[in-house]
Order: C-alpha cells, then structure tokens, then sequence
C-alpha cells in the first residue's frame, strides 16, 4: 500500500504535511541529472548543492498550491520549521541552531527570513594556488558562501563540468541543449556588455564552429563551456563569484568585475571560520549501530546538547499525537 493511501484509509490524509526532500544535486555517474547546472554530487557548484524537494499538504491554501518556492533554504532548517512551525513546540534559544523556521514563508509563499547560506568551510581539502589576501579568509582553502544573489566559490569547488543529460544524444534532447547554448551565448552577451567577452569561455574559431553547427542542430559533449583553472596571468584560480538569481548555470565568473563583493564575501567567511570546530574523524563506535538502537540510524550518545535535542524531538513526538490525531502504526 503507498504512503498516501495508508494515510487516507486512517483518515489522517487532510491533516498531513508530506515534505520530500533531497539531500544534494544528482551523481551523473549513477543516471543523476543537475541539467543545466554546473557540476554534481560532491562539488560545490550549483549542480552538487542546489537541492530538489516538494512539500505537500491539503492544509496549504489554493493561492500557494502550484507555486515554486524561490527562498533560500538550508538542510538544517527543516528541524526548526517542522518542530516550531508545525508542531508548535518553541525550541530554547540557547540552542543556537544553524537552521531556521521557514514555516511562515512556505505557507504563505513569501519571502523567507534566511539571507545567507553557508555551504562548506573545508580545510582539509587541497590548497590550490596562492590567497589572493593577507587579512581575510585565504582564497586557496575550499569553501562556498551565498548571501542574496551572489555566490563565492573558493579553492577548489570539484569538478566544473556542465554534465548533458543522460538521453543527451536523442533528438529531443540535442534540440533542448542547442536551444539552450544559443541562449547561453545571448545571456553572457547580454550581462557582459558585449559578444566578444564569451572569447573568455571559448576562442573565436570555436565560437563560430558553434554557431555552425547550432544552425544543422549537432552538438558535441565537450561544447558545454568549463571555468578556466587559470588567471589571466596563468596562476592557478582559486575564488569564482557568480549572480546565482541572474546565471544559475554559474556560467560568467564576476569576480574581476566586482572584486569588493568578493572581499566582503570572504570577511563573512572569516567571520564563519573563526567559530568553526575543527573537522574530527573518530574511530567507529559499535553502539551507534541500528543493531543497538531499535535498527535505526539515530544519536547514541545522550550526554550534552545531543541529550537536550533528543529531548525535545520526543517531545515533539508525542505533540504530534494531537497534531495527526494519532500515530500510524505499520503493522
């Protein structure tokens, strides 16, 4: 029996919140498919990061119903918006939780409270190249900020690649990709000023080519433009700043245009880091094993702030009792 019909046989299917959500962009080595962005699983271009998810509900109201939210939204909000949102169970503040209650905003399809979006601070990943600057966060250590519209990408961000989809070589889909790069060549022509920029991505003889080939509707896989590794003055890249609202496709670095959105970016960055806890690998610990804890993966150690999360999860447990009338039983 699906979900939804378990649901409804029990009467509970109009008093239900159904959230689906993943956790990162697709694995092209495994069918996943981030098309048009750059990049997959395990990189932090926008194709790795940039999550896929719905929620459905017959308490949402039909001027909500239909449309796609546009907010930005982080993993960790959804444990404040299902316990303070739906549930109604206020969470003490000395908890300092990175996440925050969305609830208001999904509901009313409006503007969110979250400004900014910290996507990784990773050092211990490589170094490549050397900081660009001496009093804020070193450029050559892997990280990802977002705040508004603007995106900074530093170190080294994975792999650059725009992966085609997977049927890519089927008529449809060769049509819907060589619609999408003569959009592409409007679309930097347009924010850079002038055609002759897109010569940053890609050389004029290979331009034309394109052109070419576009109009007898061949595309190649290696056509989809790469961000050069390279500066101009041939020093290894380590720092990208992208308008992700105006070019999801992270396609036009503007981080030569405006090298003070990139400094301010980087302070944040600093600020992030100087709280940040030192990356720990410990060894396995048997009692974490489902075996162990009722065959589930879930916290073991009930000591400190994991106790005091715990707590109030169980709590909101048995909140939701009077929340869904009952708890399903899957017998």
């Amino acid at each position: 029996m699906r979900y939804a019909d378990y649901l409804k046989s029990k009467n509970m299917w109009e008093n239900t919140i159904l959230i689906f959500s993943t956790d990162n962009g697709g694995e092209t080595n495994a069918g996943g498919n981030n098309w048009p962005l750059r990049g997959k699983k395990w990189t932090l271009w926008e194709g790795g990061v940039r999550g896929v998810s719905f929620i459905h509900s017959p308490l949402f109201n039909s001027t909500t119903v239909g449309t796609t939210h546009r907010s930005l939204m982080h993993i960790s909000d959804w444990y404040p918006t299902i316990l303070e949102g739906i549930l109604s169970h206020t969470l003490p503040s000395n908890l300092s939780l990175d996440g925050v209650n969305m609830w208001s905003s999904l509901l009313a399809g409006s503007e969110g409270p979250r400004t900014e979006l910290l996507h990784t601070i990773d050092p211990l990943a490589s170094h490549p190249g050397v900081a660009l600057y001496n009093d804020t966060f070193p450029t050559n250590t892997t990280a990802a900020i977002r705040v508004g519209d603007w995106k900074l990408l530093t170190g080294y961000p994975g792999v650059d690649k725009i992966f085609p989809p997977v049927n890519y070589y089927s008529d449809y889909f060769n049509y819907r990709v060589s619609n999408w790069h003569w959009k592409t060549l409007n679309k930097i022509a347009r924010i850079k000023g002038d055609e002759a920029n897109y010569f940053h991505l890609m050389h004029d003889n290979e331009y034309h080519d394109l052109q070419d080939r576009h109009m007898q509707g061949v595309l190649y896989e290696n056509d989809f433009p790469e961000i050069y590794q390279l500066t101009a003055s041939g020093e290894v890249k380590n720092v990208w700043l992208f308008n992700i609202t105006e070019d999801p496709e992270e396609l036009i670095d503007r981080s030569d245009d405006f090298p003070e959105i990139v400094k301010q970016l980087l302070d944040r960055l600093a600020e992030y880091n100087l709280t940040a806890i030192p990356p720990n690998f410990p060894s396995p610990d048997p009692a974490g094993s489902p075996a162990n804890n009722g065959g589930a993966w879930k916290p073991w150690v009930n000591t400190g702030v994991v106790s005091t999360l715990i707590n109030h999860v169980n709590s909101a447990i048995v909140r939701t009792k009077s929340f869904f009338g009952q708890l399903i039983s899957w017998e």
